[in-house]
This record gives C-alpha cells, structure tokens and sequence, in this order.
C-alpha cells in the first residue's frame, strides 16, 4: 500500500497518510506514532485518524486495522522498542 510519510523525526516520532481509493469519496487515514521516555523504557502513543464512523465501510477497516496491530503489530514494535531500550 503507498503512503506518504507526513512528519519524521528519528527515533520518537512518525507519522503517515495513506488515501483508501475504495471509498466514496476517497477517504485519507492518517497513523502518528510516538515514543516517550517512561520509567526505564519508552511509552508508545499511537494515533489513527480519518475514519468516518457514521460510514460501515470505514468503521469495518478501521476495526478490522486496530484487531490487526493489538494482535500482530504492535507485540513486534514492542520487541523492537525493548531491544532499542537495552543498548
């Protein structure tokens, strides 16, 4: 899938657009990562955004996108932040 990389500042902040063509009007979703210190590691904030809930189309993908990262994504962000976290 193409995005654009909206802002990028190594390594505590990303964020990301990419534009559903699918929907009617297209719809552009946004994902703004960001880490902070916290304690002895990091805090991960995580932001998606440009859904059109009131849309059952939109509210499906978006549900469908958080299932995905609670499951998959970000227990492997986690492993990568802890890594980082041990150097």
């Amino acid at each position: 899938m193409a995005c654009q990389v909206v802002e990028a500042d190594e390594p505590e902040h990303l964020a990301y657009s990419w534009t559903d063509l699918r929907g009617n009007p297209p719809r552009r979703w946004m994902v703004d990562y960001r880490l902070a210190p916290h304690g002895r590691g990091s805090r991960l904030f995580l932001t998606m955004s440009g859904f059109d809930m009131d849309d059952r189309y939109q509210r499906f993908a978006r549900n469908g996108i958080e299932r995905s990262w609670n499951r998959t994504l970000l227990p492997k962000f986690a492993h990568v932040v802890n890594a980082l976290d041990a150097d």
